[in-house]
C-alpha cells in the first residue's frame, strides 16, 4: 500500500456495505478518479478543468461545504484538504459527524520525516503540515478510534485511519507527545500502528460481529 487510493480500495474490496465516498482536497483528481466507487462527492477550492482536467464537484473550501452546502452522509472520506492543523482537525472532526456507521476516514500526510515538512505556514515544497500535534490530542480525549497504517512507503510511512466501527486501543488516551523528535522515533508508543493486512483482519472480524 503506497497511497490512499490503494488503502481505500483495499477497505472498499474487503467492506462490501461501503457505497459512497467523499474526498476533500481532490486537487487534481488522480486519487479521486481512482476510486473504485462510483458514488463519490469531490470538494476543492481551485477548479483545476484548464490545468489538468478535472473539476470536483463542489468548488469551495472544506469548512464551507461540511457546514453549509453538505446534506448527506458517507461511508468513506478522504482528508487531504488544507495540512494546517487547526483546520484538518476540524475537517476529521466534522467529517465523523457525516460518517456513516461502519464507516471510515483517511487522512494521508499524517507523520512529517523531518521538521521542516510539518511547519506552518508552509516552507517546503514537501509539506504534511501539523496536523500530528492536533490529532494527539483528539486521541487524547477518546473521540473516535485512531490508527495509523503502514504505507511503505519512505516518505510518507503512515495513512491515519479514523473508524466508528473499529475498537479504541490502548494508545486512545495516551497524553499527546508535541516532541517531533521524540515521537517520530516513538511512533508505536503513541499511535496504534497497523500493517494492512492486519487491518483487513480487523475489518473482516468486525464484521462477522457485527453482522
Amino acid at each position: 500500500i503506497y497511497n490512499q487510493a490503494d488503502l481505500i480500495n483495499t477497505i472498499i474490496e474487503h467492506n462490501p456495505n461501503i457505497q459512497s465516498y467523499l474526498e476533500i482536497g481532490t486537487q487534481t483528481g488522480k486519487t479521486f478518479n481512482k476510486i473504485n466507487l462510483t458514488d463519490k462527492t469531490g470538494v476543492d477550492i481551485i477548479d483545476q478543468k484548464e490545468k489538468f482536467n478535472f473539476t470536483a464537484n463542489h468548488i469551495t473550501t472544506s469548512q464551507n461545504f461540511l457546514h453549509n452546502i453538505n446534506n448527506r452522509t458517507y461511508d468513506i472520506i478522504l482528508c487531504d484538504g488544507d495540512r494546517d492543523g487547526k483546520v484538518q482537525s476540524k475537517d476529521i472532526i466534522d467529517s465523523y459527524n457525516i460518517l456513516n456507521n461502519n464507516g471510515y476516514i483517511i487522512f494521508h500526510t499524517i507523520l512529517p520525516t523531518n521538521p521542516i515538512e510539518q511547519i506552518v505556514p508552509r516552507i517546503s515544497k514537501r509539506w504534511t503540515g501539523d496536523t500530528w500535534k492536533y490529532i494527539q490530542d483528539i486521541q487524547y480525549k477518546k473521540t473516535f478510534p485512531i490508527y495509523l497504517i503502514h504505507s511503505n512507503h519512505k516518505t510518507l510511512p503512515y495513512h491515519l485511519l479514523i473508524s466508528n466501527n473499529l475498537p479504541f486501543q490502548k494508545t486512545n488516551g495516551n497524553k499527546p507527545m508535541k516532541d517531533f523528535h521524540t515521537l517520530i522515533h516513538n511512533v508505536d508508543e503513541y499511535f496504534h500502528t497497523l500493517t494492512i493486512e492486519e487491518l483487513i483482519n480487523l475489518i473482516c472480524i468486525t464484521i462477522y460481529y457485527t453482522r
